[in-house]
């Protein structure tokens, strides 16, 4: 009985360590600190201006309020564990595999038009990477707005076969609410 205790365990250990960010190795002392939602902290690499700090809660409560309509949830369905959104400084942080090993990165596969990334959500630690607000405007909201619906699927209990196909549901919401998010 124990060896098969064992044996499961052994099983279950590789599989739950899955992603890993090592974003400690930056000695990033955050400059800017605020609470978007009683369920989410947000934390910068640098200073954000109130334009940004609005930007960043208006695209959180909105893409919050168009997945529980899109899904026809209610609030109180998803269980909204505390989510950490950390701004790094610039998307090479992103791209790096000192902070993100075993992760995907620019390099990858440039022959297949891999898009740099520009923010990263972590299920098991409940972190969000992202960009800063001002380096990509254009795109911010959507990306920012592609990484919360990765966590409002995992706090909602919704789950896909693939990574591929959760993309691609993603994808078309945002299409679906593009004057919002584009």
């Amino acid at each position: 009985m124990h060896k098969l205790i064992f044996i499961m365990l052994s099983l279950m250990i590789p599989c739950t360590v899955g992603a890993k960010d090592d974003y400690r190795k930056a000695n990033t002392a955050w400059k800017t600190e605020f609470t978007v939602d009683t369920h989410v902290n947000v934390k910068s690499a640098n200073r954000l201006g109130a334009k940004h700090i609005r930007l960043i809660r208006e695209t959180y409560e909105l893409a919050e309020t168009k997945f529980l309509k899109f899904w026809l949830l209610e609030h109180d369905e998803c269980k909204f564990i505390p989510l950490e959104v950390r701004i790094v400084e610039s998307e090479e942080e992103l791209n790096s595999r000192l902070y993100f090993p075993g992760e995907d990165v620019y390099a990858d596969k440039p022959e297949e038009g891999t898009e740099i990334i520009f923010g990263r959500y972590y299920k098991l630690t409940n972190k969000l990477y992202i960009v800063p607000p001002y380096t990509s405007q254009y795109y911010w909201r959507k990306n920012f707005a592609h990484e919360t619906i990765h966590y409002f699927f995992d706090e909602c209990g919704i789950k896909f076969f693939s990574g591929e196909k959760e993309h691609k549901v993603i994808e078309r919401f945002l299409l679906k609410y593009k004057r919002f998010f584009y």
